[in-house]
């Protein structure tokens, strides 16, 4: 992910916490974008697990989606 995609990701995790007053937060991605999971897990989220064809693309094909989540206590400073 960019420097400014890294930057998007901790203002929307600071927000989720710190604004919002989330204990938890989660996202899913495709599971066939490992450079989008690889960003997921060095922003400090943590691989939960994946929904077995989940979601359809405009082209039919159904797909895979991983769900990443993150804990307050496991926030990174």
């Amino acid at each position: 992910m960019q420097d400014w995609g890294n930057r998007f990701l901790r203002a929307l995790i600071d927000h989720a916490f710190d604004t919002l007053n989330a204990a938890r937060i989660w996202l899913d991605v495709v599971q066939d974008n490992p450079r989008a999971q690889a960003s997921y897990h060095r922003a400090g989220f943590t691989y939960e697990g994946t929904l077995r064809q989940n979601w359809k693309r405009p082209n039919g094909d159904i797909v895979d989606m991983q769900i990443y989540g993150m804990l307050l206590p496991e926030r990174p400073q």
